[in-house]
């Protein structure tokens, strides 16, 4: 039985109705499943760190859209929401120094609870951030700049 080439699909379910957020969670999705192909192509170990460290990088550019968005909308959600981001970069670091020194391989398990950590997030925390920006005028084919710059 062959694998599937994606680890997660895409899936509308997953959007939270505003565009700019919508593409940098699918381009969150693109990284973990290059993550996912290393771990079939059994070529993990040697790309998988520089994947790590692609996810973090966009991660955190990410988290940084997001807590701007509700720092200037006024999101009485953002102290808690801000912490989860906080963790999971914590997290994600820890593991890269890990993998690092030898002591962590990059396997299913680590995909496994990235995903889960992302669904979970996006499902729970983001929608709620979305049907708040919503709420400010932001949405598909309204840009979040164009509600500041109008």
């Amino acid at each position: 039985m062959a694998l599937p080439r994606t680890f997660i699909e895409w899936d509308d379910r997953f959007s939270i109705k505003v565009e700019d957020i919508d593409y940098q969670h699918q381009e969150l999705v693109n990284i973990m499943n290059r993550l996912y192909q290393a771990i079939v192509d059994r070529t993990a170990q040697s790309e998988g760190p520089k994947i790590l460290d692609d996810l973090k990088i966009y991660t955190i550019a990410h988290f940084s859209v997001e807590e701007s968005l509700m720092r200037i909308f006024g999101y009485e959600d953002y102290e808690v929401h801000k912490e989860q981001h906080r963790q999971l970069v914590e997290e994600l670091q820890e593991v890269m120094l890990r993998v690092e020194a030898g002591e962590h391989h990059i396997n299913s398990d680590l995909l496994i609870y990235l995903r889960k950590w992302l669904v979970n997030h996006i499902m729970h925390t983001d929608v709620k951030l979305g049907r708040f920006l919503i709420e400010q005028g932001i949405g598909k084919n309204k840009p979040w700049y164009k509600r500041i710059f109008s």
